[in-house]
This record gives C-alpha cells, sequence and structure tokens, in this order.
C-alpha cells in the first residue's frame, strides 16, 4: 500500500495561545486550557511566549547594531501605528519587528517543513490577520466551542503525562517580546528597559529621546498590548509582572531553536495613509473565515461563528499632536529665529547623526 501524497495528508490543527486567551480562562490554568483546546480538536496548542522568545532575541541581534542611543521596540501593530501615522521622524529609533504572534506562527511552519499544517491563533492582537496564520479566533469564541461541545476546562488535568508539551518558560523575554532586563544587561554597552505605561505618551517618549542614554523604550503596553497582558485601557501599570506570575520559572538557556528561523519579515513601517490594523475584542471578530480545527476531529456544528464586525477603536493619545513640543528641539531651525514659546536655559545639543532608516530588520538564522 502507497502512502498518502502530501496533498491528501490531512494538515495537523495547532492552536497558538495568545497571552489574553490565558489570562480570560482565569482561574483555568494554561495547561488546563491547552488541555481543553486538545479536546476541541487541536492537535497540538502552542503557547504564545514562543513569539515573544524569537521578537526578543531577534531585538538584542538588532539592539547591538544599533550603537549607544534610544532605541524603540515597535513589535506591536498598536506601536506601530501610532509611531507611524504622522510621519516618519521616529524611524531612526524604531526597532521594527514582527509582532509575536506570527513570530511563532513562521516558526512553527519552518519546524513542521513540508507537513502541512494548519495555525489558529486564539486572541485579540490585530496581527493574527497576517499570512502566516490561517485563521483567528477571539477567546470569547473559544469558550462558547467549549460550551458547545460541553467541554469544562477547570475539569482538565492541571499537569501532562501522556505526552511532552511545549516549553512554556522564558529566557530573553518579557510578555509582549520585549527583552528581559537581565538580558539587556549583557548588551555593549548595556541598556535600561523603559515601559511607557502612564501619562502622556508622547512627552514621555521625547523626554526619553532627549535624554540621550542607553535604553529600550517600549511603548506598547502603553498602549493597549494584549501580549503584554493588557486587557483594557488603564490597567498598562503591573499588566506584565501579574501574566509573568502565573508562568513557570525562568529559564536557563534559550527554549526555542531560533536556527530554524532563516527567513522572516518584519511588518512593513506604515505610512501616515496607510489603514490602522483591525483589533479584535471579545465579541469583534476579523471578517476572514474562523478556525476550524481538522475535520473530523471538530464537526461543523461546531465551528466558531463569525460576527458582525464593529468600527476600529480609534487610539487618541495627546490629541492630534504628532510629536509633543518638546520633541520639536530635534528638529533643526534657522539661527536668526526664536521661539518666545518655550526656550530651554541652556543651550540643548544637536541630536545624535542617524542614518536612514531604509533598511528594514529580518529574522536571520542564529548558529
Amino acid at each position: 500500500m502507497t502512502a498518502p501524497s502530501q496533498s491528501e495528508q490531512r494538515p495537523s490543527s495547532v492552536a497558538i495561545l495568545g497571552t489574553d486567551a490565558i489570562l480570560a480562562a482565569l482561574p483555568v490554568s494554561a495547561v488546563q486550557l491547552a488541555h481543553a483546546c486538545g479536546a476541541l480538536g487541536y492537535d497540538m496548542v502552542f503557547p504564545g511566549s514562543w513569539g515573544d522568545e524569537i521578537v526578543a532575541r531577534q531585538c538584542l541581534e538588532r539592539l547591538g547594531q544599533h550603537g549607544g542611543r534610544p532605541a524603540i521596540l515597535a513589535a506591536c501593530p498598536h506601536a506601530v501605528q501610532r509611531l507611524t501615522k504622522s510621519g516618519t521622524d521616529l524611524c531612526p529609533w524604531l526597532l521594527e519587528l514582527a509582532a509575536p504572534p506570527v513570530a511563532v506562527a513562521r516558526y512553527i511552519r519552518a519546524a513542521y517543513g513540508n507537513r502541512p499544517v494548519h495555525i489558529t491563533y486564539i486572541g485579540a492582537c490585530p496581527a493574527g490577520t497576517d499570512t502566516s496564520i490561517d485563521a483567528r479566533i477571539s477567546p470569547a469564541e473559544l469558550f462558547a466551542s467549549f460550551t458547545e461541545r460541553d467541554i469544562a476546562p477547570a475539569a482538565q488535568p492541571t499537569f501532562f503525562e501522556a505526552f511532552l508539551p511545549p516549553d512554556r518558560r522564558r529566557y530573553y523575554s518579557l510578555p509582549g517580546g520585549a527583552p528581559a532586563p537581565e538580558r539587556l544587561a549583557e548588551l555593549q554597552p548595556p541598556r535600561a528597559l523603559v515601559e511607557l505605561d502612564r501619562g502622556d505618551l508622547l512627552i514621555e517618549l521625547a523626554q526619553q529621546l532627549l535624554s540621550q542614554q542607553d535604553v529600550l523604550i517600549d511603548p506598547a503596553p502603553h498602549l493597549g498590548c494584549v501580549c503584554s497582558g493588557v486587557l483594557a485601557a488603564g490597567t498598562a501599570h503591573g499588566a506584565r509582572t501579574a501574566f509573568a506570575a502565573l508562568e513557570p520559572p525562568r529559564a536557563n538557556g534559550p527554549v526555542v531553536e531560533h536556527a530554524l528561523l532563516q527567513m522572516a519579515e518584519p511588518m512593513s513601517i506604515r505610512s501616515p495613509e496607510a489603514t490602522p490594523p483591525v483589533p479584535l475584542d471579545a465579541t469583534t471578530t476579523s471578517t476572514a473565515e474562523p478556525a476550524k480545527p481538522a475535520e473530523p476531529v471538530e464537526p461543523p456544528e461546531a465551528q466558531p461563528r463569525p460576527l458582525r464586525p464593529q468600527p476600529a477603536p480609534i487610539l487618541r493619545l495627546g490629541g492630534e499632536r504628532a510629536i509633543p513640543r518638546a520633541y520639536a528641539r530635534f528638529r533643526q531651525r534657522p539661527a536668526s529665529r526664536t521661539d518666545s514659546r518655550r526656550e530651554p536655559a541652556e543651550p540643548v545639543p544637536p541630536p545624535p547623526v542617524n542614518p536612514p532608516f531604509d533598511v528594514l530588520p529580518e529574522f536571520s538564522g542564529v548558529s
């Protein structure tokens, strides 16, 4: 009997559990949630933290080439949209990388090689519409599927015994893809992580850039990055710490085979006229076909049902200003012109000369 051809093979149905899906399931643990997804029909469930690990590793590599000046992590679609919607002034400081859900989806495809795989992302990150992901469902839709199939996540085992599960520990990353402080301290020169999670984003960002210190600035939590553990406006402060408390202890070495990712494209920098990403919340799903775990495990009636799309929320921080007035010091003014509105007490040194931001980063193979 001949083996079935690749086109006749049943694709492996895998799911990526986003940070917000794990938080929405509490007090059900991540292990119980993975078991419930298996009962729903998924062959394998991967943690979204793998995407964080890949993004953090790539960020560290880029920082090694960035020089001794502030850098802004732009791995969240909300951050890319907010920081580039009014122009490209901040591009010399941006480290733009693929979002964590996209990074882990590309990693899974690289790991499966030529074997067919159907990837479902369970979460609200706007990057779930990337072509590397076959379907995206919200946590609410997942729980509705559990109800329809009479699957009780809280009744699932709290440990794995039938197979070795994917490693959920972290080495390089924090939730959302920012490098851990201990990894940043290993760089030359060492850097500190600055999370913009309170106050006026634009003013705080300008102050950090003016300081010219060796820092990595992460605005994603302030902008509602669900991968960082932020579930609602005003909850950014402490969100990462709260989610990290639910995870296993940190690993002593890498948990992801970074050498598998020898080709992966980052998100392109968006022009001011570009259409903003459409966030997905608990009551809104994308217009794409919802997730369908492989037949015959998942019957048609148990498939997630598409809901009517709702208008995307508009992020408004600091009004319609592209940058605060403090940031205007970066711009060169004629020597004969003065500004009576706000003159510094002492001369402000000119900004460092930055190379043109015309080459976007790529995921590169790491030995």
